[in-house]
């Protein structure tokens, strides 16, 4: 395996936290990875090892990038799974390993071998996996949010938070698989996911990385500092509306989607659904523009694309049966 993993050189880490997410099947509106990339950035994780993709990736299908260097030379960006280090975090006597990394087309249980064999040159003891899903949730309301621990302090957080259990069963991604093998490799495991609105694919989707960063700041303590990524979301929110109110079918839509998610929430404390009305007139007023979203005309043509498609399957039930 050793020869799979491109290292700098392997840090002396203990007891480690390592966070993961993959960008693909398991990243919607690229939620999960920035999630991650933003955690790393904020706590200046050091980069120090990578796998060699030419095992794991399809080219054709998962393209390498060309790009222009600060040479102004032209470059191959390979798909690359990106491992990061924080000697202590927070206060505590842990380690932090970060992984921003692509889903693998090939060879998965090779794949977690080589993955596995860093979490034990890192003393890796507990490992969360992020991932973000398409949903049929409205933009307008708080982000759905489900939560895993194989501990009992951390699960009992992530519940006090509001973040549900999931019941999924049907084909999974890399998150599951890696998962899946942790009790045998005797690592402590958990996850957070993220829903994002199926109608609107704008990446990042900031809303939806600020919840997910929430739930690990919450279940995981790490006292992270997220009020210009929340800033981000609500930035994100209220761009996204005002889209969508100069469009009456698009809006329409939208509406029906609160209706169907209110109903369901409607037996929640009152005060619950106050606080996020409230978080949103704030951030109205406190953030200013930093970052970059996308714009009003990519979230229109988006959202009429998703509408055409609907009006299309409506029009002709058995399509694509």
């Amino acid at each position: 395996m050793a020869d799979l993993i491109r290292v700098s050189d392997w840090p002396q880490l203990h007891d480690t936290l390592m966070i993961a997410s993959f960008a693909g099947w398991n990243d919607a509106a690229d939620a999960a990875t920035t999630a991650v990339r933003y955690m790393s950035e904020r706590l200046s994780a050091e980069k120090f090892a990578t796998f060699d993709p030419e095992e794991f990736y399809v080219f054709s299908d998962t393209r390498p990038l060309t790009r222009f260097n600060t040479e102004n030379k032209r470059e191959i960006e390979w798909p690359t799974n990106q491992f990061s280090f924080v000697p202590e975090f927070a206060g505590k006597n842990r380690s932090l390993v970060t992984l921003v990394g692509v889903e693998p087309d090939l060879k998965w249980r090779t794949f977690g071998d080589v993955f596995f064999e860093i979490c034990r040159r890192c003393n890796v003891t507990e490992l969360v996996l992020v991932g973000s899903l398409l949903a049929p949730v409205p933009h307008t309301r708080q982000v759905p949010l489900t939560g895993f621990s194989s501990k009992d302090d951390v699960m009992e957080k992530l519940r006090k938070i509001g973040a549900g259990v999931s019941r999924y069963e049907g084909p999974t991604g890399i998150v599951g698989v890696l998962t899946s093998r942790c009790p045998a490799e005797k690592i402590e495991f958990g996850s957070v996911w993220g829903a994002a609105p199926s109608y609107l694919s704008a990446s990042p989707n900031w809303k939806v990385t600020s919840g997910i960063l929430g739930a690990l700041n919450q279940g995981w303590e790490l006292e992270l500092e997220l009020e210009g990524v929340q800033g981000l979301g609500m930035r994100f929110e209220l761009q996204v509306t005002e889209a969508v109110n100069n469009q009456e079918d698009v809006a329409s839509f939208v509406r029906d989607l609160e209706e169907n998610y209110d109903e369901e929430d409607d037996d929640e404390d009152e005060e619950e659904e106050i606080s996020p009305l409230r978080e949103r007139e704030e951030g109205r007023r406190r953030f200013e523009e930093e970052g970059e979203l996308p714009s009003a005309e990519l979230i229109i043509q988006e959202l009429e694309k998703h509408l055409n498609l609907r009006r299309n399957d409506e029009d002709n039930p058995t399509r694509n049966g």
